[in-house]
């Protein structure tokens, strides 16, 4: 016993007076002992499969093939699977070699390689490399609507918004801390824009990045760097943006929002403020080249089926969600922007008193009154079920009453046609059991735009009711005496 103990104890002596292992050994196989390490080479070094992605780039920011993926080849994307590493301060000299050469692999694996580098370092991304890319679309726009070129672009901002998601679910503080820099999505849809700003029809993986973004997290959508791509894309909806008299509260809002947001971002250091200074100027001179396209619809070869893909979309959502508490500032926003789709608009007014009731939804619910409003159009027959719901709301806030007001009157101002519906639908309402009270306020509005024709078509309307011979007569005589009461004292 006492000779087993030696040599037990021996044999843990032995191991403990190994030296540690250095960190310039690493073991060789899969059993291999420690005498079998020998020095690493730090120019042949490659990352291995099980790293992460920030960890498969080298010091330099050099981009390897393959092997910084952790998925196995046979998943790889097509976009991927063409990488072709380059150093950033190499890629616009690189990049015109193989147009020289006419070698497409080697150019669309360059572009490859370069959007997958700027992808891994969105943290911080490499500034040579960005202005080489903005240098690139700007002298060679065409490079980026190339479809593997696009699949790239594309595959990076979906690979965001994934991460978006994922850190929603941990905490508003992660999410708010991944807020803090946008460059990469900036780039990705710029770039977009450069590579298609001259074709008329663009792929449908665009409009999902929009509706991705615009009903979640809004990181890019709402970015002012970002704006023209985001309004090429809502051409295609038709909506009609509201006059600013009309949105002056939410305007104020965003601006205090904004302001809030701008002095949270004082606690950042001196090297990332410069560092984000200057890439951002970066976005800038790469959009500003992009304030003369013309927006318009980018989507015409494909539209039933988006306008079939967003209406699903809205009623999927609305069933899904059954409270107004359920509901989010930013579907409500993204509603505003598809306004121009007619199912839209019916669906939306639908649940608008909800939204409007609701304190947490009370700004983007007048923004949404005031699209809708605004994008009604009285040639199609959905709109008059818009109208007749309209009229049925009822207000309670004087904030509120007031946009709706403005809100009918712009309607009566842009489409004329429209009054006698309007009037037609605030009598019938008010000489219903479920009375409006902001039936006064809404004819006096109308009267306010339009003075001569309403009370014209108002006299019309009532001759039409008083000549009905299968409703009692003295019920509309006592609600019109009130209505004629009403408009002698306005």
């Amino acid at each position: 016993m006492e000779r087993n103990k030696m040599i037990g104890s021996g044999r843990n002596k032995s191991k403990c007076a190994l030296p540690p292992h250095s960190n310039e050994l690493f073991a060789l196989g899969k059993a291999s002992s420690s005498t079998g390490a020998k020095p690493l080479d730090r120019k042949r070094e490659l990352p291995s499969a099980s790293s992460s992605t920030s960890g498969s780039l080298s010091k330099k920011g050099r981009l390897s093939v393959g092997k910084t993926v952790e998925k196995p080849s046979s998943e790889l994307d097509v976009w991927e699977q063409s990488i072709v590493e380059c150093e950033p301060v190499e890629l616009v000299a690189s990049v015109f070699a193989a147009i020289d050469l006419q070698d497409s692999d080697t150019l669309i694996g360059l572009l490859c390689g370069a959007i997958k580098l700027m992808a891994t370092t969105r943290h911080q991304p490499d500034n040579i490399l960005l202005l080489s890319l903005l240098y690139l679309s700007k002298l060679r726009p065409n490079l980026f609507a190339n479809d593997i070129v696009t699949s790239a672009l594309v595959g990076v901002l979906k690979q965001h918004q994934m991460q978006q998601q994922q850190l929603q679910s941990q905490g508003p503080s992660f999410l708010e801390r991944s807020r803090t820099n946008t460059i990469v999505q900036v780039m990705v849809t710029n770039l977009l824009m450069r590579g298609y700003h001259d074709k008329a029809q663009w792929p449908d993986s665009f409009i999902h990045l929009f509706m991705e973004d615009a009903i979640n997290e809004r990181i890019w959508v709402d970015n002012d760097d970002c704006q023209c791509f985001v309004e090429n894309i809502c051409a295609q909806f038709g909506t009609k943006v509201p006059p600013k008299n009309i949105l002056t509260s939410e305007i104020t809002t965003l601006a205090a929002a904004s302001g809030s947001s701008a002095g949270a971002k004082d606690t950042v250091t001196i090297d990332e403020e410069s560092s984000e200074s200057m890439q951002s100027n970066d976005m800038k001179s790469g959009s500003d080249s992009l304030h003369d396209v013309v927006r318009k619809p980018r989507f015409p070869h494909i539209a039933g089926t988006i306008e079939k893909l967003v209406v699903d979309m809205v009623k999927e959502t609305l069933n899904r969600r059954t409270s107004p508490e359920s509901s989010t500032k930013n579907f409500l926003r993204f509603l505003s922007s598809v306004c121009g789709i007619p199912e839209v608009r019916a669906q939306a007014i639908s649940r608008l008193e909800l939204w409007i009731h609701s304190g947490k939804l009370l700004k983007p619910a007048q923004e949404l009154l005031a699209y809708i409003c605004f994008n009604i159009n009285g040639k199609i027959a959905r709109d008059h079920e818009v109208l007749t719901n309209l009229v049925k709301i009822r207000l309670k806030t004087k904030q509120s009453i007031n946009v709706s007001l403005l809100c009918i009157r712009e309607i009566v101002k842009q489409q004329p046609d429209l009054l006698p519906i309007l009037l037609k639908l605030v009598v019938q309402n008010e000489l219903s059991n479920a009375r409006n009270p902001n039936n006064s306020g809404m004819l006096a509005s109308l009267f306010q735009e339009r003075p001569n024709a309403t009370a014209k078509c108002l006299a019309e309307i009532y001759q039409e009711f008083l000549l009905q011979r299968e409703v009692q007569r003295e019920d509309y005589c006592r609600t019109l005496r009130a209505l004629l009461l009403f408009r002698t004292q306005t």
